[in-house]
């Protein structure tokens, strides 16, 4: 009978350890991500610079941050936005977009306008030789502005928008490259949400005259990304209020660049990427980059509403791999 109990219990015992070595200690499969930086940037813009990878944040003049790998040791740059033109009034640039168009850098960036309602918002250009070193946006109108804005005439004045489209401005200016033409992607503020988009010219410093409009949802739907997978475009949205941990990434996708389903599938969440509000998502080849809040003390924020105002809060970045099955998208957030 103990030859029996002893044969039994290597038996259990060797199972044990193989499911061990297969799954690793429990906690490690359950661990929250590190984020990749420890300083704050939110609505990351990453794009690879010379040997590798220049971010640029929202905040007091676009501040950015460069690396050597996605993973870090980030350094911070500074300020990247100079030379703001008359138009722009105070407080902080929302979620600059960066791309090298020919033989230049250009930036998109949403800036506080004066005649338009609290924090509404046009968009604006500006340029660099080397984008480590700043961007200029002196002397230079807006491309995207409502009408009724205090702000020299933008090529797009949304005049095909209805009186049911909210009048507040425009933010979050997104890049997208099909073959030889430029587009600008962005977000008309309030809800309903709508994503609009317009062709560039003149190496991406100016646009078209008529935007279209590619998504319109109920709720906040902002921070659009597009890019080309196979013969379909996905388009990679932030929905929710930012504020919370709430705030998610979804992806809608379709055969026209020109409209969008408006049901979006999830495709980052607090649950289920253990991030608190993981959203901003830009891509960079395989890997994409997100903020996401951590609060004083822990690796990530465990829920609560107005994030922004709590003491010791703040977004930072993430980083993430991004992989394919049956034309659907996914993200493996890597562990910092």
């Amino acid at each position: 009978m103990k030859q029996h109990l002893t044969s039994a219990l290597v038996v259990v015992t060797t199972i044990l350890v193989t499911l061990t070595l297969v799954s690793g200690p429990a906690n490690a499969r359950h661990s929250a991500p590190r984020p990749v930086m420890e300083q704050p940037i939110a609505d990351p813009s990453v794009v690879p610079y010379a040997t590798g990878f220049l971010a640029i944040s929202s905040g007091a003049r676009a501040p950015g941050a460069v690396a050597n790998s996605a993973s870090g040791r980030w350094r911070s740059t500074g300020p990247l936005l100079h030379g703001l033109p008359g138009w722009v009034g105070r407080g902080s640039i929302w979620a600059a977009d960066t791309a090298h168009i020919d033989h230049h850098w250009v930036m998109y960036y949403s800036a506080r306008v004066r005649h338009l309602a609290h924090n509404a918002r046009c968009i604006g250009v500006a340029v660099s030789s080397d984008p480590r070193k700043g961007f200029d946006a002196s002397g230079r109108k807006p491309l995207v502005c409502p009408r009724k804005a205090h702000a020299k005439h933008a090529d797009d004045q949304l005049r095909s928008r209805g009186r049911s489209l909210p009048h507040a401005g425009v933010i979050d200016p997104s890049y997208f490259r099909r073959g030889r033409q430029s587009y600008l992607l962005y977000r008309t503020q309030r809800t309903p949400a709508t994503i609009r988009i317009v062709r560039l010219r003149h190496h991406g410093v100016r646009a078209a005259h008529h935007s279209r409009q590619v998504l319109r949802t109920r709720d906040i739907t902002e921070n659009p990304v597009v890019i080309r997978h196979g013969r379909r475009y996905v388009l990679f949205t932030s929905q929710g209020y930012y504020g919370n941990c709430g705030y998610r990434t979804t992806w809608r996708s379709s055969r026209s660049l020109f409209h969008f389903p408006a049901r979006g599938h999830r495709l980052l969440a607090g649950r289920q990427s253990r991030v608190c509000g993981p959203g901003g998502l830009d891509v960079t080849g395989r890997l994409v980059f997100f903020h996401g809040w951590v609060c004083r003390g822990e690796h990530r924020c465990r829920g609560g509403a107005h994030l922004e105002k709590r003491r010791g809060a703040h977004r930072t970045m993430y980083v993430g791999r991004l992989r394919w099955r049956h034309g659907r998208p996914h993200v493996r957030v890597l562990r910092g």
